[in-house]
């Protein structure tokens, strides 16, 4: 169904396309523009945008928000620029955008902001992102996107000159080709990219004052006291009293050296007392939605008695507990728990589980709550669906399809010795219309215990990811789907079994295609563990060692991919049996470092994050703290994301 009301026009195009091709063989040709199209509609479909139509040197796509293709236009220079970089290529792709209410007419559209988003595309240089004045206008401070005024340019086919504006962007990390490309790529400092000159529209550029002894002098004095700062600090900081050091796995040059290294966590104070209460209180998951940032989870309301609890938060700083407009929808008789969240433009799907009973022999069925980014609801239950004789839970969801939505889990019934068995929910909306998907090939079931943790989209594929057990032990488990059909990814024991239990816990996508984490335990002593995919069908393992494993047990529960690589969260157990939070960070997966801080580490309590999200900005982490007496608290911890250097 095409998008109606105002909406937000891209254009892409390759520049210099028929000279480009011209120079490569016919096979060669056909790769490079495939590789193309490719970036261009995962990067389109990942942003919540659709496509229109393909028009031989790019796509029109259309967004219900701008914020959404801003993003988009963004992430496809930087997607494009890593491309060029690893493949020794020269693609050069410039963007145009507008916004408005088109003429909708059987999936396509017409009219004047189609027209000026075509235009400022097609005045664009290889590199540029152009937007109408408007445009940034009704994006203003949201999105955090950087904006220069080029003027007024006159474009075929509209009456009036439009004021236009480029966009700024940061290339991604390891991303930064060998040399410029003088008639596509300026900057190559990590300042923002801007175009070249368009014609006596945009100001020459100033030449930079020289800079006086004086000031120089106190730059280097004040780069001095940073430098001696952070030893210090960071020598405090390495070892708790009473812990063992944790092997190193960040050697220079390996695959572990990141600007995240040096991320600066910080606790955020509960100002308003909403993530704390009289007994316990956790975060599961984190969202960052356009608007605002989103945290699910749990809290207690009497002892043994668990409801469902939400949190919002514009920044991250200060956090307050979701409304509703009806009684508490995450309440009820027995114990609720929201497991997983996930947004789609403004509206958010939460999914988890719901006791209908109290007592040793408790029954939980899956629970579904929507909101439009102000009011929360809960689903109707609908006990074919939800319920059943046994047990169901939902622990993950992700939007997929148009307007769709998958959710997993895993359910079983009441018969003595019954097995669990993974499960997948699939609607056309979120809000209704919920179908258990139940397969009787085997395919999300077997011999043993099967129970799926996380779901993952990049592009057209999902991943779902979890565990099998059989014969006593434990091993990781993926699915796979391109489409509606799901199968088992099929693997060697050593990618996915081994002696003792392998769990997966959270699979995500990032741009190297997917990344699994989750816990490998032999013999009573855990390591963390990462497996790694391109396409979701093969997958290889990463070798538990260095940061991933050490004295104590370590755990990955959450991951998530940034511009300057990958952030996982978890928890360490260590041998004297305090459990701290934890956090790795990797360049590309492949090596990690394990990041020690007495801000996640504080003697004497228990702590552990259990998800990690990344606005444009900064990344959030969620999880708990334990206070005296034994309850828990549900904590945040915040750090800046480094600019590229």
């Amino acid at each position: 169904m095409a998008m109606t009301g105002t909406i937000t026009v891209l254009f892409t195009d390759l520049v210099g396309s028929t000279e480009l091709l011209s120079g490569l063989g016919d096979d060669a040709a056909d790769e490079l523009r495939r590789a193309y199209f490719k970036i261009l509609r995962d990067t389109v479909t990942r942003h919540s945008g659709r496509e229109v139509k393909n028009l031989g040197d790019g796509i029109m796509a259309v967004f219900a928000s701008a914020i959404d293709a801003l993003h988009c236009a963004i992430d496809i220079q930087r997607t494009v620029q890593a491309h060029n970089h690893e493949k020794d290529a020269s693609l050069g792709v410039r963007i145009g955008l507008e916004v408005g209410e088109p003429i909708a007419e059987e999936e396509d559209y017409f009219g004047t902001p189609v027209v000026v988003a075509k235009r400022l595309c097609d005045s664009a240089q290889g590199g540029q992102i152009i937007v109408s004045e408007l445009v940034s206008r009704l994006v203003g401070s949201r999105g955090r996107f950087d904006f220069k005024d080029i003027g007024l340019l006159s474009l075929r086919g509209i009456d009036e000159a439009i004021a236009a504006r480029e966009v700024a962007w940061y290339p991604s990390a390891g991303s930064e080709p060998s040399g410029p490309e003088p008639d596509r790529v300026l900057q190559l400092d990590g300042s923002p990219r801007w175009g070249k000159k368009m014609g006596t529209t945009v100001e020459a550029r100033r030449k930079p004052r020289p800079v006086s002894r004086f000031l120089a002098a106190s730059i280097l004095l004040a780069l001095a006291v940073i430098v001696v700062y952070a030893f210090v600090t960071s020598r405090d900081d390495d070892a708790a009293p009473g812990r063992e050091p944790s092997e190193s796995a960040g050697e220079p040059g390996d695959g572990s050296r990141t600007p995240l290294d040096r991320l600066n966590w910080k606790r955020v104070a509960d100002v308003n007392g909403s993530l704390g209460g009289p007994f316990d209180q956790g975060i599961n998951r984190i969202e960052a939605t356009r608007d605002q940032l989103v945290a699910v989870g749990h809290t207690e309301s009497s002892p043994d008695d668990l409801d469902g609890a939400v949190w919002i938060s514009d920044d991250g700083a200060q956090w307050a507990r979701a409304s509703s407009s009806t009684e508490n929808p995450f309440s009820g008789p027995g114990d609720q728990e929201i497991s997983g969240v996930r947004a789609r433009g403004r509206g958010l799907i939460a999914v988890g589980k719901d006791g209908q009973a109290t007592g040793p022999s408790e029954d939980f069925a899956a629970a579904v709550w929507v909101s439009d980014g102000n009011d929360w609801q809960r689903v109707s239950h609908n006990e074919i669906v939800f319920d059943g004789a046994g047990t169901q839970y939902m622990n993950r969801v992700v939007p997929y399809g148009g307007d769709g939505w998958v959710a997993i889990g895993a359910t079983w019934d009441a018969t003595p010795g019954s097995e669990r068995d993974g499960a997948l929910w699939t609607s056309a909306t979120g809000r209704n219309s919920w179908v258990l998907r139940q397969k009787d090939d085997g395919t999300f079931a077997g011999p043993g215990t099967q129970d799926i943790r996380s779901v993952a989209r990049n592009a057209d594929t999902l991943i779902a990811a979890g565990t099998d057990g059989r014969g006593g032990d434990f091993d990781g488990a993926l699915w796979r789907s391109v489409g509606v059909v799901w199968s088992r990814v099929k693997a060697g024991e050593d990618v996915l079994g081994g002696a003792g239990d392998q769990q997966i816990i959270t699979v995500e996508p990032h741009r190297r295609g997917f990344v699994a984490v989750g816990h490998d335990e032999v013999d009573g002593e855990g390591d963390a563990a990462v497996w790694l995919s391109r396409d979701g069908k093969s997958w290889q393992r990463v070798p538990s060692r260095g940061d991933l494993g050490g004295h104590g047990d370590q755990m990955m529960l959450g991951v998530t991919s940034t511009p300057a690589g990958l952030v996982a969260v978890g928890r360490v157990t260590h041998t004297d049996g305090e459990i701290d939070g934890a956090v790795w960070t990797s360049v590309d997966g492949t090596s990690w470092k394990l990041q020690t801080s007495r801000t996640y580490a504080l003697p004497g309590s228990e702590q552990q994050i259990k998800w990690v999200a990344a606005d444009d900005a900064h990344l959030i982490a969620g999880g708990w703290v334990g206070r005296p007496g034994g309850d828990l608290d549900a904590a945040v911890w915040r750090a800046r994301l480094p600019q590229p250097e």
